[in-house]
């Protein structure tokens, strides 16, 4: 079965999980979503968006709404990456706005993103630093790889 794995990594986190479940799905592809030719999307039958979530939104909301037409047959598994936990409000509202038609289609997991504050620009690291006091979190949280095990497993386990 062909696999394609599209991202869009703002800071390296997402980059670093779909590299990983690339290793680890044999005979995947990968792309950035900015290199990825969408012409040839209906050639694959299992389909992998991975997002970092990046003040609150995520790319693959509106990809899986534009092209569920050709998505709507085929295996789709989601991931978002960031630094709130996946039972937080805003990690819930965020997946709770793909279409509800769409959600019931396809398998989503949220995986835990590293800060790397030395990368962000100024605004970044103050807002940053309001959530990380608000919400009480460690922004030295580091990418979990086995977390995106459920991805692997998903698409390797037989149909």
């Amino acid at each position: 079965m062909k696999t394609v794995i599209i991202y869009r990594s703002k800071h390296g986190s997402t980059k670093e999980y779909a590299e990983y479940i690339y290793k680890n799905i044999s005979g995947s592809e990968i792309f950035s979503v900015d290199k990825f030719d969408i012409n040839t999307l209906d050639s694959y039958e299992n389909v992998i968006l991975g997002s970092s979530v990046y003040g609150g939104h995520t790319f693959y909301k509106d990809f899986l709404i534009k092209n569920w037409e050709t998505l709507k047959g085929k295996r789709v598994f989601v991931f978002a990456v960031g630094m709130l936990d996946k039972d937080h409000t805003n990690s819930k509202s965020e997946y709770e706005s793909i279409p509800e038609d769409i959600r019931g289609n396809i398998q989503y997991v949220k995986l835990p993103g590293r800060i790397v504050f030395t990368k962000l620009n100024l605004f970044e690291k103050f807002i940053i630093k309001m959530i990380e006091s608000k919400e009480k979190l460690s922004v030295d949280e580091m990418v979990d790889l086995q977390k995106a095990n459920s991805v692997i497993f998903y698409f390797n386990k037989k149909k």
